[in-house]
């Protein structure tokens, strides 16, 4: 059955709840370029938004343009699912996402609804649509102010790896050289590994904190019983291998 064309939603945590349902349904990211981007499957259509405006501007770097709309398609599609799953407000004002490509150095970067993009890393990396989704997480989750930014990068990454990329998961860590605390994928793993042994959802949780501006480290505390540091080290000793017993001699 087809879903309805258009969705009214009474609370931001319903949204979320239906967000949640069809994740299963969203288009992971494409590995290989393709001439077309990805397109909204019917069960996701009713989530998006009527009044998004993704704009592009490749003037710095017009080679870009087939990929740039490829990246305009994949924030169409994205945005209202993680805007629900990350609790955002909800107001009937135009949401504008603007992707602006240029010669710059590193990756991307963000600053409020502006997301700027690498013209030299799309053309060595164009298979690596999925940068672009990590930058869009920072636009939706616009927090009031610069707070730990571990989490703030760890939760971008885990919408990326987890939900859209799950290829990209990291497979081990070195416990000598890592910490929760560097944020990217190795702390997307770590919220996804409490998400699980827990069964708490740890992410709309932070989320909900930071966004009020109220985040403190207490907070994993009160949902697991254990500190960062303690879980940390749980988690760490999940991810290692016992060692191979000895082959017995027949």
């Amino acid at each position: 059955m087809r879903a309805p064309a258009i969705l009214s939603f009474r609370s931001a945590s319903t949204a979320v709840a239906l967000a949640t349902a069809v994740f299963a349904f969203s288009p992971q990211l494409p590995a290989q370029p393709v001439p077309a981007g990805p397109k909204v499957p019917d069960l996701i259509q009713p989530l998006v938004s009527r009044n998004l405006k993704v704009t592009v501007d490749t003037t710095g770097a017009p080679e870009c343009q087939a990929w740039a709309e490829r990246a305009k398609e994949m924030v169409q599609v994205w945005h209202p699912v993680v805007s629900a799953y990350l609790d955002a407000p909800l107001n009937p004002g135009e949401k504008k996402v603007h992707l602006v490509f240029k010669e710059m150095n590193g990756v991307a970067a963000t600053s409020k609804d502006v997301i700027t993009i690498s013209a030299g890393w799309v053309k060595s990396h164009p298979e690596d649509l999925g940068m672009v989704l990590h930058e869009l997480v920072h636009v939706i989750q616009d927090y009031p102010t610069t707070q730990s930014v571990w989490l703030i990068e760890g939760i971008a990454d885990y919408i990326r790896f987890w939900m859209a990329e799950p290829e990209g998961q990291p497979k081990r860590f070195n416990r000598a050289k890592e910490n929760y605390r560097n944020g990217y994928r190795t702390t997307g793993a770590f919220l996804a590994w409490i998400e699980k042994q827990y069964q708490t959802p740890i992410i709309r949780d932070a989320n909900a904190a930071l966004r009020r501006g109220t985040y403190k480290d207490a907070l994993f505390e009160e949902k697991t019983g254990k500190n960062l540091n303690a879980l940390w080290t749980e988690f760490m000793d999940s991810t290692e291998k016992p060692a191979a017993e000895p082959k017995r001699p027949i």
